[in-house]
């Protein structure tokens, strides 16, 4: 499977859409954990879900999420889901490569 990025479009069941704005991974393993997702417009509130969401990537990713769930996800917290919380950000990738 081709890897998520930030800025990829992140496509919701039922056509919504959202965009991803970070791949969070693991300090210590390097593995992918979490996406950061702005899901209510550009602009709106970041909100922060596993990454075990994406079912498939080709040129955007596909998630197993409704609208209504993504909006109910939590607000990504830099302090939660940053450093302290033992995640940063994966370097921005666009090749699309495994």
């Amino acid at each position: 499977m081709k890897r998520v990025y930030p800025g990829m479009k992140a496509c919701l069941t039922g056509g919504a859409s959202g965009t991803i704005a970070d791949v969070l991974v693991d300090v210590h393993t390097g593995e992918e954990r979490s996406l950061v997702l702005s899901v209510d417009g550009y602009y709106g509130p970041q909100r922060v879900t596993p990454i075990s969401v994406v079912w498939e990537v080709d040129e955007q990713a596909h998630l197993t999420l409704t609208p209504e769930e993504a909006s109910g996800l939590p607000l990504f917290d830099p302090h939660v889901h940053g450093l302290e919380g033992g995640l940063h950000s994966r370097p921005h990738l666009t090749s699309g490569t495994v």
